[in-house]
């Protein structure tokens, strides 16, 4: 599992290491799509999930 975040959230990063994520990416340091093609030799993500999108969700 690859998680991604900005600086600011290098405590959640590292939580998610902790607790099983294979890699942690900060955004600002590392151009995130170019860092999963090289992790999965260009097989890239099968699944994503936006768990922090800032988006609201009415019903």
């Amino acid at each position: 599992m690859v998680v991604t975040g900005t600086a600011k959230d290098r405590f959640r990063l590292d939580c998610a290491l902790r607790v099983g994520a294979d890699h942690a990416i900060v955004v600002e340091s590392e151009d995130p799509i170019e860092r999963v093609w090289d992790l999965t030799d260009g097989r890239m993500a099968d699944v994503v999930i936006d768990a922090a999108s800032g988006s609201n969700v009415t019903s």
